[in-house]
């Protein structure tokens, strides 16, 4: 799936099945980057499209100390 295709849901409230739908695949990753400070928190899910039910989901916090 190229990088275009789906940056258009990019920053917009968007329902799974939906964009599931649209992009004729039977499951989408979702993530999600927060940064504080040197502190990096990654939240990553992948949920099946035809019934939202979350498939498996990974939460990992790292530190980049800024010199």
């Amino acid at each position: 799936m190229s990088r275009n295709t789906v940056f258009r849901y990019k920053g917009q409230a968007t329902d799974s099945q939906k964009v599931g739908r649209d992009l004729h695949v039977r499951a989408i990753l979702t993530g999600r980057l927060i940064q504080t400070g040197d502190e990096l928190m990654i939240s990553v899910s992948l949920e099946d499209v035809e019934n939202s039910r979350q498939i498996w989901a990974s939460n990992t916090t790292a530190s980049f100390p800024i010199s």
